[in-house]
């Protein structure tokens, strides 16, 4: 009698550990699946730019470097930069400009975040491209001898006449060769820095054929995660 007590008193001892060890488990998977929902949803940061917000936005032209292409600005539907290349130099071009610090002669660190997506449409008389600048403007101490005071990043695609939305990796912007050709600096210097960057930049492809050609951006969104 008594080693059958014993026996179901050890039953129950093992059955309770299984329960603990069971409930320990499940606590464990809902800890994990809390902790990838986080990771997916609740880590995120974004810094958007929309029409009719408080960033700075302008146009220019090749002017500056001797060429007549002509450039205007609106905004009825996002911001339409609309321009005329003109071939008076060989690399026309007109450029639509966003400053993204406040003050605008400040700038935002973005190696924090990992992608830019983008709500645009081009239309041009010929097959065109766009290109995304991001200038990283260097700091006093950081200024390299006779280098310009920032440095380009680019990334090019091709955009339709429609309303789309793209979304670009910021790790895949790249150093443009003329960027690198102007500052003859050696190959460290080079390389990506999006930590300062000042302006956001639209631009036509950079073929030098003669077209009307418009860009209007609807909505930009960089895109990260606060912890990665």
């Amino acid at each position: 009698m008594v080693e059958r007590r014993e026996q179901h008193h050890a039953l129950r001892e093992h059955e309770k550990r299984g329960l603990r060890g069971d409930l320990f488990g499940f606590v464990l998977l809902m800890a994990s699946l809390l902790a990838i929902a986080w990771q997916h949803f609740g880590m995120n940061r974004t810094f958007v730019i929309e029409p009719g917000d408080s960033h700075t936005v302008w146009v220019e032209n090749d002017s500056g470097e001797g060429g007549n292409s002509i450039v205007s600005l609106s905004d009825v539907d996002g911001l339409r930069m609309d321009c005329q290349i003109r071939t008076a130099i060989s690399f026309p071009h007109c450029n639509l400009l966003i400053g993204l610090g406040d003050p605008i002669d400040t700038g935002v660190d973005l190696s924090g975040f990992s992608s830019l997506y983008l709500e645009l449409s081009q239309e041009s008389t010929i097959r065109d491209s766009v290109r995304v600048s991001l200038n990283h403007f260097f700091r006093d101490a950081e200024q390299p001898e006779n280098a310009l005071p920032f440095k380009a990043h680019q990334s090019v695609f091709n955009a339709s006449d429609q309303r789309v939305g793209y979304e670009l990796q910021l790790a895949d912007f790249y150093v443009p060769d003329w960027w690198v050709y102007a500052n003859n600096l050696p190959a460290k210097a080079s390389t990506s820095d999006l930590s300062n960057v000042h302006h956001l930049v639209f631009s036509p492809g950079d073929m030098a054929d003669e077209r009307r050609t418009s860009i209007t951006l609807h909505r930009a969104e960089f895109r990260g995660k606060w912890l990665t």
